[in-house]
């Protein structure tokens, strides 16, 4: 029966041996510093990311509820563009205090490339009797 408590006594510092050193090298592992995300700069990333892409759209790829920037450049200057962003308006909130300012100059920048021409509807022609006519 020694020969048992000699075992288990020999396992028991193992153990031991191995929860120190486990705690030890815890202790002595530096902090690995908080990593802060760094400003998005790139205009359509920015767009993407900053969830712009959830309610407008631009050339055919976003959302619905907002209008389609595609060709906001030719519509509104840089100053307006910002404002927009900055304060809302409409049904758009404001992202000024959300957004970092690095990233809305990128958004500003590329909104106001953003110059396509936006397609003219076309209404139907009235017909002879003055009503207009149907698209059947």
């Amino acid at each position: 029966m020694s020969k048992l408590r000699a075992w288990w006594f020999g396992f028991g510092l193992i153990v031991l041996s191995v929860g120190a050193l486990a705690a030890r090298t815890q202790q002595s592992a530096p902090e690995a510093p908080a990593v802060k995300a760094a400003p998005i700069t790139d205009g359509p990333t920015a767009f993407r990311e900053s969830g712009c892409v959830q309610c407008h759209q631009i050339r055919g790829v976003g959302g619905h509820k907002g209008p389609d920037l595609s060709g906001v450049g030719r519509r509104l200057k840089k100053d307006a563009i910002q404002r927009q962003i900055m304060h809302g308006g409409a049904e758009m909130p404001a992202f000024g205090d959300a957004l970092p300012s690095e990233q809305i100059a990128a958004l500003v920048k590329y909104l106001s490339h953003c110059r396509a021409k936006q397609p003219r509807v076309q209404k139907p022609a009235p017909a002879a009797d003055g009503a207009l006519a149907s698209a059947d």
